[in-house]
């Protein structure tokens, strides 16, 4: 079983998997990112990939200003 959970960079939008227990209480984290390269906060987006779509920040994403 997975102990880790999904994460969504506040830096440049991009979901990661880490390896972390999840706290309830927390719900931002700090992480390095990958795809920026840099240490940011992430935001915890569940812990399948399919909760993204519930609890993931739209606004982060760049098809949301795709119209």
């Amino acid at each position: 079983m997975k102990a880790g959970a999904y994460f969504q960079c506040c830096g440049c939008g991009v979901v990661h998997y880490i390896d972390y227990p999840y706290k309830e209480s927390d719900l931002y984290n700090t992480f390095w990112c990958e795809e920026c390269e840099k240490d940011s906060r992430h935001l915890w987006v569940g812990n399948d990939i399919c909760d993204k779509y519930l609890y993931y920040d739209v606004t982060m994403d760049e098809r949301y200003f795709l119209y």
